[in-house]
């Protein structure tokens, strides 16, 4: 188990997953969002800890692709920022 955690650790911080966020100063006052729209980070990961489902969270923002794969993003992304030893793994525009 700890061998996989390390494994997934080392491949967040190839930014595998979480090439769909993106910082940009004059959006959001810099904080991550989703592929360059005004939706944050902290919003997808607020909505889970209100118990919002990922249909939920899809229905309520129709521009979320409907595959999952920007949800999921945030999520890796928040994981990766529970690991971070300072590297940023986003590109700031």
């Amino acid at each position: 188990m700890l061998q996989e955690a390390e494994r997934e650790h080392q491949r967040l911080g190839q930014g595998v997953g979480v090439k769909r966020i993106t910082i940009e100063p004059e959006k959001c006052g810099g904080l991550p969002c989703i592929r360059g729209m005004r939706m944050r980070v902290t919003d997808v990961l607020q909505l889970f800890s209100a118990g919002a489902s990922y249909e939920e969270i899809l229905e309520a923002y129709p521009d979320l692709e409907h595959e999952r794969e920007d949800i999921l993003a945030a999520i890796e992304y928040a994981a990766h920022q529970a690991f971070d030893t300072g590297s940023r793994i986003v590109e700031i525009r």
